[in-house]
């Protein structure tokens, strides 16, 4: 193919290329996406998110509920207890093709179930040291409704079950809870009264690595 000079970008879901696994982006592989003329490799859906919950989309998860951002997707991983490594060499060969690299990062989307197994010591979970008592105020992480369960949507099992896909696990939630939100008028408005409809998310504030060399505990995330 004859070259362009523009900047292309080719962005994958590693999960539907080949087997799904980080080792499928071979030397084959980037050969072809060089060949179409593409700068750059867009990899979304890395970090660590939900699967196989009812409350996230689909068997599959939604690489939008992020459990774990000092984290990748185990299931990507030839060894899952190598998967660090396994993405720390994707990055290299994508350079060593002479490729860019784009990381799908989202900093407004977390599971509601959010467990870091990778942060580095000090960091505390996302909503650990919320105060649930209050719908909101300023230091919490998420927006609560006190006294109110979060409650799967009606018709979720029937859903499940035209599906042919195994019953959902168990899931508690109490007192339920939306995203917070980092806009002025709307605290405003959370502090004047309480909230009656779910915010839109927000950033979270916790500095992210981006690799295993900035997390001095990624050797223990085994899980």
């Amino acid at each position: 193919m004859e070259k362009v000079n523009k900047f292309t970008i080719f962005q994958v879901l590693p999960r539907l290329w080949g087997r799904g696994k980080f080792s499928d982006w071979d030397r084959k592989t980037f050969d072809y996406i060089k060949w179409l003329g593409v700068s750059a490799v867009w990899y979304t859906g890395v970090l660590r998110h939900a699967r196989g919950k009812a409350f996230v989309k689909g068997e599959p998860g939604s690489p939008y509920a992020i459990t774990d951002y000092y984290d990748v997707n185990p299931y990507l991983a030839d060894d899952e207890a190598e998967r660090m490594a396994e993405f720390e060499a994707l990055i290299h060969r994508t350079h060593e093709a002479g490729l860019k690299v784009i990381m799908d990062f989202v900093p407004n989307h977390v599971a509601r179930d959010y467990h870091s197994y990778c942060a580095p010591e000090g960091v505390r979970d996302l909503g650990a040291d919320d105060d649930t008592s209050v719908h909101w105020r300023p230091e919490n992480d998420f927006f609560y409704y006190p006294g109110i369960p979060f409650k799967l949507p009606d018709g979720i099992d029937g859903w499940r079950q035209r599906a042919k896909l195994p019953a959902p696990e168990a899931y508690e939630e109490n007192p339920a809870k939306v995203s917070k939100v980092a806009n002025k008028a709307v605290r405003t408005m959370a502090a004047a009264r309480p909230l009656r409809t779910a915010s839109r998310a927000a950033p979270a504030r916790k500095p992210i690595p981006t690799s295993s060399r900035h997390s001095p505990n990624s050797a223990r995330c085994t899980t």
